[in-house]
């Protein structure tokens, strides 16, 4: 996984990447943060360059996708792209420089 800090926020990109992956899914769950967004965020979800999903995230709230694992190339990836971002040091003051997407509140493999 990269693209997701340790305090399970996203920058506007983050990538999943299994190699020998078996056939299934993969449950992510996001949620958007009310004291950074006054605007829904949006979050693509594309496996090996295709579009799979998308969901639009309101500030203070969470959704969560099911998203298909195909194997390509002897490998799965799922990249997760968000609009917008902020950075909080701009929005409220703070150390914090980081371009902020959301938070990944789970991230799961489900079998097929």
């Amino acid at each position: 996984v990269t693209g997701i800090y340790s305090d399970s926020w996203t920058g506007p990109v983050a990538s999943y990447t299994r190699w020998d992956c078996p056939a299934g899914r993969l449950l992510v769950s996001v949620a958007s943060q009310p004291v950074l967004f006054t605007v829904p965020q949006t979050v693509v979800a594309l496996s090996d360059g295709h579009e799979v999903a998308r969901v639009k995230v309101s500030p203070g709230s969470e959704r969560t996708m099911l998203l298909p694992r195909r194997r390509e190339r002897g490998r799965c990836s799922i990249q997760l792209r968000v609009t917008p971002t902020a950075v909080p040091s701009l929005v409220y003051g703070g150390p914090d420089t980081r371009e902020l997407g959301v938070r990944v509140t789970a991230l799961e493999d489900r079998p097929s």
